[in-house]
């Protein structure tokens, strides 16, 4: 690492936690690397402090951060305006015309782009020079390896010498998930997507790609040199979260129609093997979606294919469930999560002024509202799939969550629950589970409902990655060692210029002959060159 970037780091804030500074120092030494921590664990101020050093040693360098529309079009400036030694970035927005101007002409300064971006930059990058820091933040957006969006990020990272990716939620389904991470890192330990499948998966009997076993902890010793994890618990003083389930019964009518269409989509599974996957995945996905919208109260007339569908009543239970949690909450906030627009709508009359819907597109204007006291805002409707990742700001007005919906995607369930359980939150978070429950079948046995197999389903998912994360982060207790030590060093450091300061002349009239501050200030120098010298020591 240039010793430029290693002095800078000199310059962080003293409220900086012990795990930023070890985050930081392992991504600056490794140059190339993963950085999984869990939601509001603080992996922003890691990002942006790497950027920050880089273009303090390079000002000429170009940083690119890239991730969700909701992510980067808010997350990285506020986050900048918090620190002081991140105060002098300078950004370009890649979704103005000012922006991708200032990439054209060669502008230093860090540019940010969503993933709708990257064609335009990679339309240019054969007329641009190559940027020198490239930070995916949420790179469990890049997991399909042959999406357009994974493609344009290897071809981006791949002539950079620093690259930064971060996620909490590095894992979905299978370990297949992992490879386009890795490869944008590191291609030579990723290798060949195929002979990555061949070592790490197999197929089940329905012919989907599952992971072998022990697949987690061979890719996790794979991965060791180029990644490092903080699990919250470890580093977080967080206060308790609590998940409970809130049942309600459907009316028979509303249940007799959606046993006719889970019977429906029985019958598509059954007859599902001699046809083309495509069409059959399409058929499913369609009455699967019809059935999830009965369940939640209110679903669309016809098919997708429709220019006029209506939007039918199927229940209310939900609903009144809600109105109920609602009363009983009184002035608290609270954050809904709700998948279906028909839904949406029909929550949002039922509440009224007090609530509002949120999506990627007014994060800002609603945020500023929701922790505006006089503001009659104090509930918000939002789709997990708008807001599920790097939305940050809520938690500290907001304790209270409604999952209307049932989210399956592990991926989903955490990063959404992550809105309001992360840093800053101040007070026990509670998130209710608003559930058809199940009925028991001829022979009296408890048949689970959808909304509680999909909940079931997402939450084993959520222990999946937190196997995987936990497993990553025992590499942490081999760099403890070295992140206690220059914690110490840099806590000399601190002292020496305390005690400068304390003894000066101008300060202290009982030290006016000066010995006292000659003395601190040769502590200081010594405490100083220590510290380089094992900043020095620990890059490779």
């Amino acid at each position: 690492m240039n010793n430029d970037i290693a002095r800078s780091s000199l310059r962080g804030p003293e409220d900086e936690r012990q795990h930023q500074r070890l985050a930081y120092d392992f991504v600056a030494r490794t140059k190339r690397a993963l950085y999984f921590g869990k939601p509001g664990c603080g992996k922003t101020r890691t990002g942006l402090r790497v950027a920050a050093a880089i273009m303090k040693a390079k000002p000429q360098a170009r940083v690119l951060i890239v991730s969700y529309k909701a992510v980067v079009h808010s997350v990285p400036e506020r986050e900048a305006t918090q620190w002081t030694d991140l105060a002098d970035l300078k950004f370009h927005r890649l979704w103005e015309q000012e922006g991708r101007d200032a990439l054209l002409t060669d502008v230093p300064g860090v540019y940010l782009a969503n993933w709708e971006r990257l064609p335009f930059i990679m339309e240019n990058a054969p007329k641009m020079r190559p940027f020198t820091y490239v930070w995916c933040d949420e790179s469990a957006g890049i997991k399909n390896p042959r999406s357009a969006r994974t493609k344009a990020v290897v071809g981006i990272c791949k002539p950079a010498p620093y690259v930064l990716l971060t996620t909490g939620t590095p894992r979905g389904n299978n370990i297949i998930d992992m490879w386009a991470q890795i490869f944008c890192v590191h291609p030579e330990i990723a290798g060949r997507l195929e002979a990555f499948k061949r070592k790490y998966t197999t197929e089940d009997y329905k012919g989907r790609t599952v992971s072998l076993p022990g697949a987690d902890d061979q890719v996790v010793e794979l991965i060791k040199p180029i990644a490092i994890t903080f699990l919250n618990d470890d580093v977080l003083d967080l206060p308790p979260l609590q998940q409970v389930p809130r049942y309600v019964t459907l009316p028979d009518d509303a249940k007799a129609a959606i046993a006719q269409l889970e019977a429906t989509l029985a019958a598509l599974v059954d007859g599902a093997k001699d046809k083309p996957g495509a069409v059959v995945a399409r058929g499913i996905r369609g009455v699967l979606t019809k059935i999830r919208q009965m369940y939640s109260g209110r679903a669309l007339s016809g098919t997708p294919d429709d220019e006029v569908r209506d939007v039918l009543t199927i229940h209310d239970e939900k609903l009144e469930s809600l109105a109920l949690l609602v009363e009983q909450l009184g002035d608290r906030r609270l954050f809904i999560v709700c998948e279906f627009k028909a839904t949406r709508d029909a929550i949002l009359t039922d509440l009224g002024e007090q609530a509002c819907a949120l999506d990627s597109g007014n994060v800002a204007e609603v945020l500023a509202r929701w922790n505006d006291d006089s503001d009659p805002l104090r509930i918000v409707v939002a789709n997990p799939a708008s807001v599920g990742q790097g939305v940050d700001g809520f938690q500290e007005k907001g304790h209270d969550m409604v999952f209307f919906d049932p989210v399956w995607s592990g991926i989903a369930l955490e990063q959404t629950i992550a809105r309001l359980y992360r840093s800053g939150a101040t007070k026990p978070v509670t998130v209710w589970h608003i559930l058809a429950e199940g009925d028991r079948d001829e022979r009296g046995e408890y048949r689970r409902s959808l909304d509680e197999l999909m909940l079931a389903t997402a939450q084993a998912r959520v222990s999946a990655q937190d196997a995987l994360l936990q497993a990553v982060a025992t590499r942490l207790y081999g760099e403890k060692a070295a992140a206690s030590k220059l914690d110490a060093l840099r806590e000399a450091v601190q002292q020496a210029r305390r005690d400068m300061q304390q003894s000066h002349p101008d300060r202290n009239p009982d030290a006016a002959d000066g010995a006292a501050f000659r003395e601190a200030h040769k502590r200081y120098e010594r405490a100083r060159a220590d510290l380089e010298q094992e900043q020095s020591n620990a890059q490779p």
